[in-house]
């Protein structure tokens, strides 16, 4: 199957699509077949294991922050409220990608970024996105992405929010590449007790690449210099690789 699916029918199906992945463990490589389904309540408990195990797994703990049982239930699985994906080897559950409508919340992104209370009903979060060790290295966070970005809009939402840590380079490499910008950075309260996300944005409705001048570099690291240049009207908009870390890029 192609990376893109009509959206009609991804959302009148159950497999999204199906393909082959190269799981590693332990030093042994071996090519196993996937499904990609909507998840539900049932996979709940599948779901919270494999956050945990993911938590458990990380050196750098500031770059994940898993959902808990009763937003998964409440917010992401709820019909109406949000969706979720996730795909499965030998029956086995070995990523996800969750997303929610936050609707008239407080917690919409969409405000951050001022938009109006019209626009704001047509926000989508991208919420968690986890994917098991053995099964890294094959794209997950991209194949999942495409799929999810046509689920948005096709249940009529435009712009696409997600907070991501300036030091996961895979996440924010995934979704720049996605076409989205950083539009803030700044420490997050609540689950986030204080760590620091960026804020990339998305609409849907704009297609093709923008061009930028006044290109500035800046180390991930450096995130007041990242600040002081969002609020001077830059963007960013794209990464590079640099010596045992990342460069952001940020224009106008």
């Amino acid at each position: 199957m192609t990376e893109h699916i009509t959206p009609k029918i991804l959302l009148d199906q159950n497999i999204i699509k199906t393909g082959a992945l190269t799981a590693t463990a332990y030093g042994n490589r071996a090519e196993v077949q996937y499904e990609m389904r909507f998840l539900n309540s049932s996979h709940l408990k599948e779901m919270l294991a494999l956050q945990d195990f993911i938590k458990n797994d990380l050196s750098d703990k500031r770059v994940f922050v898993p959902d808990d049982k009763d937003f998964l239930l409440k917010q992401v699985l709820m019909p109406n409220r949000g969706r979720a994906i996730g795909v499965f080897v030998n029956h086995s559950l070995i990523a996800f990608r969750t997303i929610t409508f936050p609707g008239k919340n407080h917690h919409n992104l969409g405000r951050d970024l001022k938009l109006t209370p019209q626009n704001l009903m047509k926000v989508a979060h991208l919420e968690s996105t986890v994917v098991h060790p053995f099964f890294r290295g094959n794209g997950l966070q991209a194949k999942m992405l495409m799929p999810t970005l046509d689920i948005i809009k096709a249940s009529g939402y435009s712009y696409v929010l997600v907070t991501i840590s300036p030091f996961n380079y895979p996440s924010l490499s995934t979704i720049i590449k996605a076409n989205f910008l950083i539009r803030d950075l700044k420490s997050r309260g609540g689950v986030y007790n204080g760590k620091i996300r960026c804020l990339l944005f998305k609409d849907l409705n704009k297609s093709g690449l923008q061009e930028y001048q006044d290109i500035v570099s800046i180390p991930n690291s450096m995130t007041y210099k990242q600040e002081k240049l969002l609020k001077e009207g830059y963007v960013g908009f794209g990464l590079e690789k640099a010596a045992n870390a990342f460069n952001i890029l940020y224009g106008k």
